[in-house]
C-alpha cells in the first residue's frame, strides 16, 4: 500500500497542472498525390522513358519500380501505415492499374512553377492539377456507365473524402541557385506559393477537403548540392549543408506555414495539416549515428569515395569513362547505414525514419495528438478541483500490479465511453511489440479501445536484451518501474532541435522518471537482467 501511495504522490506533486493526449485519427479511403521525385512511384518513368535502372528499387522491389531509391518512398510508408496499397502513378497504363483507393501524380523533377525547355520534368503543379481534374471526370462518366468499374476506380464519394498529399517546391528553390543569387532565390518564393496557392483552389473548388501538406527538406543537405556549391567552410554549416540553400528552404517553409494557416481561414471545410519535413530530415542529419545510421552526408550509390562520394559526370548505376578509366558508380555495400540514396535523394531507411516521424504527429500542425485534459494531484489542489469537479469529474485506474489511482478532469462530452465496459482486464487486452523482440506495449487507457479522448497510460514489459525504438513525444512522459531495472538513455540538449550524445541512468524498482518534452529517448534492459516492466502516462503541455 506505501507503494501506491508513493507513485501516486509522485505523479501529483511533479505535474500539478498537465494536459494529457491521445491520437487523433488518421484514416483515408483514398489517396491523390502530387508532387516530385520525393513522391514518385513510377510517373517520370512512364511519361518520358527517364531511365532508372539498377541499383535503383534493389532494397524492396528487387528491381527498378520507377522510384528514386533503393526501396520504397514516404508515400509507400504512408500507404502502409493507412492500410492501403501503393499508388499506381497516373501516367503508367501498363498492367491494368488499379486506382481504386487513389491516384499518384507525382513525376519527378516537377516543380511549382510552370516547366520550361530546361525543366526535367514537363508535368510541373499546375499540370498534375489538371491531370488530376481530367481523371476524376473521366471516372465518374465511366462509373455513370459501369458499376463493375468501381472495383478498379474511386467512387464519387472517394473523392470527397480523400487526402490530397503534397510534396513539391524543392526544384524550383534547386534549380534557381544555378542562375539566381540567394537574395533572388528569396524573392522567388511568393511568386512560386502564388502558383502552389492557385492549384490548392482549384482542387477545392472541385471538392476536395482534406490537405496534407509536406514543407520541404534540407535541400542544403543534398550531396550533389554540396559538391557544387561549397567554396570554403564560411559556407557550410556546422553539420556540413551548404547554409544559403537551407536558408532559403526555411523562408519557403515559413511561407508556406503561413500560407496554410490562410488556407484554413478562406477555406470553408478544409482540413489543412501542414507536416514539417524540414525538422525530421535535419535532426536526422545532424543526429544520424542516434538512429543507427554511419553516413549522413555521402551517397550510398555514387563515385568518389568520402566524404560526399558523388561525382557530377556519372550517376548511379552508370559506368563511364573518366579520366581515362571506366568506372562504375555502385552503391554501398549495406544502404542502412547511409542517409543519402543517390546524391539527390533518400534511402529507403532513411524514408521510413522519417515516415515513422511523421506518424508521431509530433511535426505535424495543427498535431495529430487531440489535447483536452489535465491531471491534478488529489491532496494538493483541492480549491481548483471544487471549481471544476462538477464539470469534468472521472477517474483513471492503472497498473496490474495494484492499483495507481490518479484524479483528473476533462470535459464529459469527450471522454464518453458508452458501449465499452468500464472495468477492463488488463491481461486481455491487445500487446504490440513494434518490430522489437521482447517489447511487450500494452495500452491500459486510451482512444480507440476504451472511449477515451484525453488519456494514455502504457503498460511495457522488457525482456532482457530487448529496448524501445529511438523516440521522441510533444509531451511529458512519466514512468514508473513496477518492476525489474534496466537503463534510460536520454540525449543530453535535446530540448534543442538537434540532441547530442544521450546520458545513461539507470532506473530500478520503485524508482519513476520523466521525459521532458521532445526529448530524444530510449528505454532498454541489459541481456542479463530480469524482466522489467513500466508503467507510462503520457502528459501534454500545450
Amino acid at each position: 500500500m506505501a507503494l501506491k501511495a508513493f507513485i501516486y504522490h509522485i505523479l501529483a506533486i511533479t505535474f500539478l497542472v498537465l494536459p494529457i493526449v491521445s491520437s487523433a485519427n488518421f484514416s483515408f479511403p483514398t489517396i491523390f498525390n502530387f508532387g516530385d521525385s520525393n513522391s514518385d512511384t513510377g510517373g517520370l518513368a512512364a511519361g518520358i522513358a527517364f531511365p532508372l535502372g539498377p541499383p535503383n528499387g534493389q532494397t524492396f522491389f528487387l528491381k527498378p519500380s520507377g522510384r528514386f531509391s533503393d526501396g520504397r518512398l514516404i508515400i509507400d510508408f504512408l500507404m502502409n501505415a493507412l492500410d492501403l496499397p501503393f499508388l499506381n502513378p497516373y501516367l503508367d497504363s501498363v498492367g491494368a492499374p488499379n486506382f481504386q483507393n487513389g491516384c499518384n501524380f507525382a513525376t519527378g523533377g516537377s516543380t511549382i512553377l510552370p516547366a520550361n525547355a530546361a525543366s526535367t520534368s514537363p508535368f510541373s503543379f499546375g499540370i498534375q492539377v489538371a491531370q488530376f481534374v481530367k481523371f476524376k471526370t473521366r471516372v465518374l462518366e465511366l462509373l455513370a456507365k459501369e458499376k463493375k468499374l468501381q472495383d478498379y476506380l474511386p467512387s464519387e464519394e472517394s473523392f470527397q473524402q480523400a487526402l490530397y498529399m503534397f510534396d513539391v517546391g524543392q526544384n524550383d528553390l534547386d534549380g534557381a541557385f544555378y542562375s539566381k543569387s540567394e537574395d533572388q532565390v528569396l524573392a522567388l518564393i511568393p511568386i512560386i506559393l502564388t502558383e502552389f496557392e492557385t492549384g490548392i483552389k482549384k482542387l477545392y473548388n472541385g471538392g476536395a477537403r482534406n490537405f496534407w501538406i509536406h514543407n520541404t527538406g534540407p535541400l542544403g543537405c543534398l550531396p550533389r548540392i554540396i559538391a557544387k556549391f561549397e567554396n570554403g567552410s564560411s559556407k557550410l554549416d556546422q553539420f556540413g549543408c551548404v547554409t544559403s540553400h537551407n536558408n532559403a528552404a526555411n523562408q519557403f517553409n515559413m511561407q508556406l506555414h503561413d500560407l496554410c494557416t490562410k488556407f484554413r481561414v478562406q477555406l470553408p471545410g478544409a482540413n489543412v495539416t501542414y507536416v514539417d519535413i524540414f525538422s525530421i530530415k535535419l535532426d536526422l542529419i545532424s543526429n544520424y549515428s542516434l538512429y543507427g545510421f554511419k553516413q549522413p552526408l555521402a551517397a550510398c550509390c555514387g563515385y568518389g569515395g568520402l566524404p560526399l562520394n558523388f561525382d557530377n559526370r556519372i550517376a548511379c548505376g552508370q559506368t563511364k569513362i573518366l579520366n581515362g578509366s571506366l568506372v562504375t558508380a555502385i552503391p554501398c555495400n549495406n544502404t542502412a547505414e547511409y542517409v543519402n540514396w543517390d546524391g539527390n535523394h533518400y534511402t529507403e531507411a532513411a524514408n521510413e525514419y522519417v515516415s515513422s516521424q511523421i506518424l508521431t504527429g509530433n511535426y505535424s500542425d495543427p498535431s495529430l495528438l487531440l489535447v483536452n485534459a489535465y491531471l491534478i494531484g488529489s491532496d494538493l489542489v483541492d480549491g481548483l478541483k471544487k471549481n471544476v469537479r462538477e464539470k469534468w469529474p472521472w477517474l483513471v485506474s492503472l497498473s496490474s500490479y495494484g492499483f495507481i489511482f490518479l484524479s483528473a478532469i476533462a470535459e464529459a462530452s469527450q471522454c464518453s465511453i458508452k458501449g465499452l465496459p468500464l472495468v477492463r482486464n488488463i491481461s486481455e487486452l491487445p500487446q504490440d511489440n513494434y518490430g522489437r523482440g521482447g517489447l511487450s506495449h500494452i495500452t491500459v487507457a486510451g482512444s480507440v479501445l476504451h472511449g477515451m479522448k484525453e488519456v494514455e497510460v502504457w503498460l511495457q514489459t522488457f525482456a532482457p536484451g530487448s529496448r524501445t525504438p529511438i523516440h521522441r513525444h510533444s509531451c511529458e512522459e512519466v514512468f514508473v518501474v513496477l518492476k525489474g531495472s534496466g537503463t534510460l538513455y536520454l540525449a543530453s540538449g535535446s530540448h534543442e532541435k538537434h540532441p547530442g550524445k544521450p546520458q545513461e541512468f539507470k532506473i530500478y524498482s520503485n524508482s519513476t522518471f520523466r521525459i521532458p518534452v521532445n526529448d530524444a529517448h530510449q528505454v532498454g534492459m541489459p541481456e542479463l537482467a530480469s524482466h522489467c516492466q513500466l508503467q507510462t502516462v503520457d502528459l501534454d503541455h500545450s
